[in-house]
């Protein structure tokens, strides 16, 4: 199945297609089917008994679609010579870009030449002849109609550096479509042009095929003329606004020498600057409002004696700290002992050991008068009144022990 490419912005119904819709099914006889896919104006009138048409379906402006596209100037020169050199077929007419709704057939094609290479293509021919009564009641009808064109998209060429021109292409069919469907406004049959815009072998050519003499080519022209007056005037305007639009954006780029200079080495994170300009001003303030408040405030010597004030109290703040930490240090030490005392009252005495026997024996023996120093009474002066005296006297070992010689002493003596 061939794909088509149409030329429109919007598929909705605009009660003018149901309305037609229904008018071509009682005048041809067939299934009407929901319009699709439609769009550009034209001239539907009859000369000598034979219905005709004439209008234009494209040219190289900017179209409405949600993705612009345009055809170059070139692309609709070259469809023209392919068509004249018999390399392609002229297009048919169809209504909404239904083969099945096919009411004519070309019987030319020609380009009309504006300034700032602003073309139209213009296309014209006869309706069937068993299609008539369609072409009277859309002649009759008070809705504008205007004419769109499909392409089959293995037709299309497009640009190399911009995919949205095509430089190349072939419309197979036009199609008559109520008006504000089509995808391109300006393409409208009611028509275009400067005088003697569209080539005289063509406008010839036109005359004979639709019947006409050159009062009617003339308002097609002169329609063609005021479009593309408008169309330039939209492309100065827009080309105006860019380099509008550029200015603006240099000159807020550009920076005076000192600001520049500020700006040398700031990062993301650092203040940018009108941040900076804005802090320095509050600085400035700040500054103002306390130089303010001490010129307003007390003297020089109350700011001395207040400060003098103070300075006493600290020390007596820090006296009394002081000897609070000698205190708490006092008591700190007695809690301290106190509890060293408490475990060691609480703690069990330790028994003596028993002294062994012989131990014991010489205790004993130690208590005794042996064990003493012996008496020894020393003359007075006079030699009377002795009284005996202890004086230490010097005990010999006889055996080298104290025990034993203490034992053997308290068998002698006994």
């Amino acid at each position: 199945m061939t794909e088509f490419i149409y030329y429109t912005d919007s598929e909705e119904d605009t009660g003018f297609g149901s309305k037609l819709l229904k008018s071509i099914k009682e005048s041809i006889g067939i299934e009407a089917r929901e319009a699709h896919k439609v769009q550009v104006d034209l001239n539907i009138f009859k000369s000598k008994g034979i219905w005709k048409w004439v209008g234009i379906f494209t040219n190289n402006f900017r179209d409405d679609d949600i993705r612009p596209e345009i055809f170059s100037a070139d692309s609709h020169r070259r469809y023209v010579d392919k068509v004249d050199t018999k390399e392609k077929d002229l297009p048919e007419l169809w209504l909404f870009h239904e083969e099945a709704w096919k009411i004519g057939k070309a019987s030319f094609v020609a380009v009309d030449e504006h300034e700032d290479d602003i073309v139209f293509v213009v296309v014209g021919g006869d309706i069937d002849a068993d299609k008539y009564n369609v072409a009277e009641k859309l002649a009759q009808s008070r809705y504008p109609l205007k004419m769109s064109h499909g392409v089959p998209a293995s037709e299309i060429v497009r640009n190399k550096e911009d995919d949205s021109i095509f430089d190349d292409y072939w419309s197979m069919e036009v199609s008559i479509v109520p008006a504000g469907l089509e995808a391109n406004p300006l393409t409208a049959f009611g028509v275009i042009g400067d005088s003697n815009m569209i080539a005289q072998h063509k406008r010839e050519e036109m005359k004979a095929a639709l019947g006409v003499d050159d009062s009617l080519l003339d308002g097609l022209e002169a329609v063609n003329a005021q479009v593309a007056a408008e169309e330039k005037e939209r492309r100065e305007h827009k080309s105006k606004t860019q380099e509008v639009e550029k200015e603006v954006e240099v000159e807020e780029t550009v920076l005076p020498d000192a600001a520049a200079e500020e700006i040398v080495g700031i990062t993301d994170d650092a203040p940018q600057v009108d941040t900076v300009v804005e802090d320095t001003v509050v600085e400035e303030l700040v500054v103002e409002e306390v130089a303010e408040e001490i010129e307003e405030g007390p003297s020089m010597a109350d700011l001395v004696g207040a400060l003098a004030g103070i300075g006493k109290s600290l020390d007596l703040i820090v006296t009394r700290l002081e000897s609070t930490e000698k205190t708490v240090a006092d008591l700190t030490e007695k809690a301290e002992v106190k509890e060293v005392e408490e475990k060691a009252a609480q703690a069990e005495p330790i028994p003596a050991p028993e002294a062994p026997v012989a131990l014991s024996i010489f205790d004993s023996l130690k208590s005794s008068i042996i064990g003493k120093n012996a008496a020894i009474v020393k003359d007075t002066d006079d030699g009377l009144d002795k009284q005996p005296e202890e004086a230490e006297a010097e005990i010999k070992s006889r055996t080298g022990s104290a025990l034993v010689d203490g034992l053997i002493a308290g068998s002698v003596s006994r």
